[in-house]
């Protein structure tokens, strides 16, 4: 269980530095897209000079966006993984507290 542990503690601390550096290139990209549109709606003719370069801000907020689910993904396939490793012992204290807290619950009634 130590093992597992460590290795979503390592997976946690990657993911949050994985989803600064999305986040960081999310605003910057943002910002060069924003001042990108202020300068073809003053010059409607840069259109041809600057078509691509906002094409490639856009596929740049596209990829961040398949980071984050692929971040997503991962985090939830090793959450899942680390429940699915639960000894039966932890099994069965889990059980017995929600079958003592709905015992509550119906005497509370």
């Amino acid at each position: 269980m130590a093992k597992i542990f460590s290795i979503c503690k390592s997976l946690e601390e990657y993911s949050e530095r994985i989803q600064c550096n999305i986040e960081s290139d999310r605003a910057q990209t943002s910002v060069m897209l924003f001042d990108m549109m202020l300068i073809l709606k003053k010059d409607p003719e840069k259109y041809r000079e600057f078509g691509l370069v906002v094409a490639k801000f856009m596929e740049v907020l596209q990829r961040s966006n398949e980071q984050l689910v692929k971040l997503a993904s991962i985090t939830h396939n090793k959450k899942s993984e680390q429940n699915a490793n639960l000894s039966s012992e932890e099994k069965e204290e889990i059980f017995d507290y929600f079958q003592k807290k709905d015992k509550k619950e119906v005497g509370d009634k």
